[in-house]
């Protein structure tokens, strides 16, 4: 139940005003971008025409302070469905640079730049699609050098400034090569005592499945299919 005390009725406007938010207005709550939504395909939380009619609905305070805001990858994929052709992560934007106006933070994970292997090249700043990344003077074992750093209101740990980065300086949280290791090897999978049993005709297989596929349903209901003890399979951001 909503309780009239917690609506703001002025939230809609408040959005509108904040460039990229002004079509708010125009959204049908059909769902639409959350039938096409990627994200949603790997976290399925994140529903932007709930969050948007939350928004319509002045529920001011439940949505600045929401994860989901911060869900959003930008793709635009929804945008060519919206019969109301409005670009839903424009007024994601919009919404979250009112959350941050509010104090509330991202809540991660992130991109992560080891200070000491940074050679300042700027091939991130150059690479990442959300403009995360910039050049910052910074003291580093007492010397001031000019290396990248991660603007965490912005960043969406998509993994291009790691793939780009040639000093591999550049890491992603919970997405670390030890954390992956750790995954393919979960309860013991990659060690050799574990196969026993298996038949030489039933060779093992790693799967790496992209989060960000345009085709990742099908992906999953293939491998879920093909459920056994031999396959195993890690998601990635696979940039």
């Amino acid at each position: 139940m909503i309780r009239s005390e917690a609506l703001d009725t002025g939230f809609m406007q408040e959005v509108m005003q904040v460039p990229g938010g002004e079509n708010i207005v125009k959204c049908w709550s059909c769902g639409t971008c959350a039938a096409t939504c990627l994200v949603r395909r790997y976290d399925p939380t994140f529903n932007p025409r709930l969050i948007l009619r939350k928004a319509g609905l002045g529920l001011r305070q439940e949505v600045l302070a929401s994860r989901e805001i911060w869900l959003c990858s930008a793709c635009d994929a929804c945008y060519l469905r919206c019969p109301q052709q409005i670009h839903i992560s424009e007024v994601m934007a919009a919404i979250r640079s009112l959350a941050i106006a509010e104090g509330y933070e991202a809540p991660g994970p992130f991109a992560e730049v080891d200070a000491e292997r940074c050679s300042g090249c700027a091939v991130c700043t150059r690479a990442c699609p959300y403009g995360a990344l910039e050049r910052t003077a910074v003291t580093v074992n007492g010397l001031e050098r000019m290396i990248a750093q991660v603007d965490r209101t912005l960043c969406m740990h998509c993994g291009v400034c790691v793939a780009a980065c040639p000093s591999s300086s550049i890491t992603l949280e919970e997405f670390s090569t030890e954390e992956v290791i750790a995954r393919m090897g979960a309860g013991g999978w990659l060690e050799e005592g574990s196969w026993q049993g298996e038949t030489a005709r039933e060779p093992r297989i790693l799967a790496f499945v992209c989060q960000w596929s345009m085709r990742s349903d099908a992906d999953w209901a293939t491998l879920h299919a093909m459920q056994s003890d031999t396959l195993r399979v890690v998601n990635l951001p696979c940039s």
